[in-house]
């Protein structure tokens, strides 16, 4: 998962066409036949294939209470950093970066 994490990052992290080809083709020849279905799936922005008429269902809500409750940052400072990047996404990747670990 950690790599597919890294690769995700790594695509997203250049505009540079052929290197986002380079970077993804690069991964999913290091997977198994089933990883690689899976991970192309998940690699096109889909949870699911397109023939699945099913989505994740995972909102702002359920993503927020994973956030906060991982990253072990006061309400306070993940809405300064949610303010810095107004995006689901950015914000995640920041708070999770920042935080001292889970909860217990």
């Amino acid at each position: 998962m950690q790599e597919f994490a890294e690769a995700g990052s790594a695509v997203a992290s250049t505009t540079a066409t052929l290197e986002k080809t380079r970077i993804l083709a690069a991964y999913l020849r290091s997977l198994d036949e089933d990883d690689l279905r899976r991970a192309a799936v998940f690699m096109s922005g889909r949870a699911f294939s397109p023939s699945q008429r099913r989505t994740l269902g995972l909102g702002w809500s359920t993503v927020s209470k994973v956030i906060t409750n991982v990253s072990r940052l006061e309400d306070d400072q993940l809405s300064q950093i949610f303010r810095k990047h107004s995006d689901l996404g950015d914000w995640a990747g920041e708070a999770l970066k920042t935080a001292p670990g889970p909860r217990t």
